[in-house]
């Protein structure tokens, strides 16, 4: 499965003056042996020999490496200028614009072009340290005046056409500088750039019918018995073929996998907010079965206008977290308890149900693929994960939809409190709201429980509130929960005590914050919480969920009465106690962390010896 290509390539187009390649060739050996003992940061480095043309074609993990490298190999690069003069060098440097500055100032001078890779581009995995017998194309295509915004609407088609064609693609991706294109893509062998061609014929018709005659410079670079599989193909096109060098390199960097934390975002900085990752998992079920399931860079969805979701409300959702753990390993918390909920949402709204492992295994699936997004431990950080089941089958009249699509989808987030220290805010009565009926669909994550809530925690954060509480829908009486989160009081007495209510959205946090409370001595009690008779009895009030664990509430006002609470103590220890199982610091001993598969199609071993998912409470 491919992730992000950020990787900075060069193209070192060297023009050698007649009766100067022998001694230009002399300095390759010299170039390979600094190269293999310098920078870490290298995945591939050799050259190509075409006529008295020479490219050193490289590649590397960040600009850090390019500016490694250059001062390694400094004294051969300086007699390769000395040999060919000041017009027999080009340079082309690819890469994200934010490597590509850092190495401005370093390479402007030698008059390098720089062309910014695409956010689409595709790393599929690199070969085996050794020789370097990858296969590249290099088209350039000269874009006319006009024609740029058209060009790269075609992206999109050649990276699907990508992705879901052959398996010898190593790398794929457009790069571009002023009003060239360049696509960097790099291949197993002479086979697989032929099966490209195939799989995106169309969309390499339509671009060459843009950029016109004469707008298409092409360059093919690999072993020479790689290249005789392509000439056939590619002369027609005025490809020039560039031979490898026997002493070419992949090296150690360039076959390495994936890692937690290797997109190396600023997770200092990371808020609780929507941050892109690479793809979603998506399974769509339809004519009485679910497919295998899919991961899709894009994310949009194509939906028939007439889909049940929009028009009849079929929808629910889930909220988890990801872990990097202390032990190194990667683990989900209490996912069981959310599958569980998921499935009685998807029997009250009549929604097609999915067996455990389909839902675990889309779960694992879409943490593999963005398995660099996750943050690393330590960090304060997690990873949160969002299944969706929503009905996508087109109909008119009221009833379930006949297509269900389910999605699950990733991004990394930071911790709400960057101190772990809780900080308290106030809260409002919403006496001028209900939240869901008695016997509706207040028990299930359903968007429209949502959606319901939109307006009136918008009016109330108007008003200086960034929380409400609803009361029951009946008599307004009895606590129900606040706009995103469960009810819990520390009483003045020692409880531990949270609403029972059938309209109330069972948290998973909020079941394991019982146990747990159960586990420091503390009686628990769920039942109807009658709030003018018992709110002065409250020491700490606290808004627990899966995004923050608890939010303790330091005041909630009704009317002209403002009830003020004491500072978190017990409800701090709560949530350092989960926070703690969560990276393991601590042990788990009720069973709530499952580790991420490595494989496809997931094994669910529970983490306790219950022999099986002890879920703290989670029917």
């Amino acid at each position: 499965m491919p992730t992000n290509d950020n990787h900075v390539s060069g193209l070192i187009n060297i023009t050698v003056p007649d009766g100067k390649m022998a001694e230009l060739k002399a300095l390759f050996a010299g170039c390979y042996k600094e190269t293999k003992a310098g920078t870490k940061d290298c995945l591939y480095y050799g050259f190509q020999v075409h006529e008295n043309k020479i490219v050193s074609r490289e590649g590397y993990k960040s600009a850090d490496g390019v500016l490694a490298h250059l001062g390694e190999t400094k004294a051969h690069l300086d007699k390769l200028v000395a040999i060919v003069g000041g017009g027999g060098l080009e340079i082309h440097v690819m890469g994200p614009p934010r490597e590509l500055e850092k190495l401005k100032e370093a390479m402007s001078p030698l008059g390098t072009k720089f062309y910014d890779t695409d956010r689409g581009c595709m790393w599929f995995g690199g070969m085996d340290e050794g020789p370097d017998t990858h296969v590249t194309i290099v088209p350039y295509f000269t874009v006319p005046d006009g024609k740029m915004a058209e060009f790269k609407k075609g992206f999109e088609s050649f990276y699907e056409g990508t992705r879901n064609g052959t398996k010898e693609v190593i790398y794929y991706g457009f790069a571009v500088c002023e009003n060239k294109v360049h696509c960097r893509e790099g291949y197993k062998s002479a086979d697989g750039v032929l099966a490209h061609l195939g799989d995106v014929k169309e969309q390499l018709d339509k671009a060459v019918g843009i950029v016109g005659e004469g707008g298409l410079d092409l360059a093919v670079m690999g072993p020479a018995k790689e290249l005789e599989k392509l000439k056939g193909a590619l002369t027609p096109l005025g490809a020039k073929f560039y031979e490898t060098d026997a002493g070419s390199m992949w090296l150690p960097a360039g076959a390495t996998e994936m890692k937690v934390g290797g997109q190396k975002l600023d997770w200092e900085s990371l808020s609780f907010s929507l941050h892109e990752t690479r793809c979603h998992v998506r399974y769509t079920h339809k004519d009485g079965k679910w497919d295998d399931g899919e991961e899709v860079k894009s994310p949009y969805l194509n939906t028939h206008i007439m889909a049940n979701v929009f028009h009849y409300g079929q929808a629910i959702f889930e909220g988890q977290k990801i872990f990097h753990c202390k032990d190194g390993k990667v683990r989900i918390f209490n996912d069981k308890g959310n599958y569980d909920r998921m499935s009685r949402g998807a029997q009250r709204m009549a929604m097609v149900d999915m067996p455990p492992e389909l839902f675990h295994t889309a779960i694992d699936r879409a943490i593999r693929a963005n398995l660099d997004y996750v943050p690393p431990y330590g960090s304060n950080c997690a990873m949160y994960v969002r299944p969706n089941l929503i009905g996508t089958g087109a109909q008119l009249g009221l009833g379930p939809s006949p297509e269900f699509t389910f999605i699950v989808s990733v991004t990394p987030v930071g911790s709400y409190y960057k101190t772990g220290k809780l900080t308290p805010i106030p809260c409002i009565v919403m006496d001028d709201f209900d939240r869901a009926a008695p016997l509706g669909v207040g028990s299930c994550k359903c968007a429209g429980n949502y959606g319901a809530d939109v307006l009136p925690a918008k009016l109330k954060k108007e008003q200086g509130y960034p929380i409400g509480l609803y009361m029951d829908p009946k008599e307004h009486r009895y606590i129900e929960e606040f706009n995103t989160s469960n009810f819990v009081a520390i009483t003045k007495d020692g409880k531990y005590l949270t609403p029972d209510s059938s309209s109330v959205l069972g948290s998973i946090t909020n079941l394991c914050l019982e146990q747990l409370a159960k586990d420091m001595g503390l009686t628990v009690e769920r039942r109807k919480i009658d709030f003018d008779e018992e709110v002065e009895t409250f020491l700490e009030v606290g808004a627990v969920g899966t995004a923050v664990v608890i939010t303790p509430i330091g005041s909630i006002q009704r009317g002209s009465k403002k009830h003020v609470f004491s500072p978190p103590d017990t409800l701090q220890k709560l949530h350092d106690k989960v926070r703690a199982i969560q990276v393991g610091d601590a042990e788990d001993p009720h069973g709530w962390m499952r580790e991420v598969s490595e494989q496809a199609g997931v094994t669910l071993t529970p983490t306790s010896t219950t022999g099986g998912y002890n879920t703290g409470g989670v029917q």
